[in-house]
């Protein structure tokens, strides 16, 4: 089974991912491999590596836009085949609703019992104390 995702930037226009040429490279421990016939694109890599585009597995066309200043798709979330049933959600956020960038946020949210075979605990809220570095009790503790 391979469970393999990335997360990326990729200061690609990813609008036209059908591009993608399929062109495997030798893996070679240690140097650079370089090939006349790769592209070198992320969509090349994608096709290569088998992954899926999170958002077209549950959405349809037309997909946003994930920069501000263009209609281009740059960010974006790809997953191994094997891990798309466990897809729950996935979409892009407005611009501005998580953090002041000129990029959308891109989420995925994925079923944890199909993932590990178990349900996740929950996340524990951060505590909000603050850092007492003054006090040499709680510095050497």
């Amino acid at each position: 089974m391979d469970l393999s995702s990335i997360c990326l930037d990729s200061n690609e226009n990813l609008n036209s991912m059908e591009n993608g040429r399929y062109d495997p490279l030798e893996y070679n421990n240690g140097s650079f491999i370089q090939s006349a016939t790769h592209s070198g694109t992320v969509s090349s890599m994608v096709t290569t590596c088998g992954l899926i585009y999170t958002l077209a597995y549950l959405h349809p066309l037309p997909y946003p836009s994930t920069y501000a200043y263009s209609k281009n798709r740059l960010d974006c979330i790809f997953i191994s085949r094997d891990l798309a049933p466990s897809i729950i959600h996935s979409g892009v956020l407005p611009l501005y609703s998580v953090f002041h960038s000129d990029h959308n946020a891109v989420y995925l949210d994925r079923d944890s019992h199909l993932l590990f075979g178990e349900e996740t605990h929950p996340i524990q809220p951060p505590r909000h104390h603050s850092l007492q570095l003054k006090d040499p009790r709680k510095v050497d503790a």
